[in-house]
């Protein structure tokens, strides 16, 4: 799905299979946000089965989502063609609804207003 950080598109992927939410260093960098190490680092193993170590994050980001705001924690990890990744515990603490039949996404946002909102998902982000 599309989204922006600080007013600049991102590409952001939903994966059912991830624990932890993650954004590509280069992003972090270019709108500036402040990376921390982590205490202890982990291994990552991508969809492509490549594992990468994971320690740096970034404490708290808000990523615009075709309007509606979240905040989130983002560990920094090299990812494939887009800019942000959201796993399970995203998905679940916002109660989450992925519609792939008719392209939504919708949400009742915890972190905001507690009002449901939805979000178009664009199908070439999904080929």
């Amino acid at each position: 799905m599309d989204g922006k950080l600080c007013d600049q598109v991102i590409f952001i992927l939903t994966d059912l299979g991830s624990n932890y939410n993650y954004a590509i260093p280069k992003s972090m960098d270019k709108f500036c946000l402040s990376k921390e190490l982590h205490l202890k680092s982990w291994l990552v193993k991508l969809a492509t089965c490549i594992k990468k170590q994971a320690h740096q994050w970034v404490r708290t980001c808000v990523v615009d989502l075709n309007g509606m705001s979240t905040t989130t924690h983002l560990n920094v990890l090299v990812l494939g063609s887009y800019n942000m990744l959201f796993g399970i515990d995203w998905l679940y603490l916002n109660r989450t609804n992925v519609d792939f039949m008719i392209m939504l996404l919708s949400t009742w946002m915890t972190m905001v207003n507690q009002e449901p909102c939805e979000v178009r998902i664009k199908k070439h982000h999904l080929e």
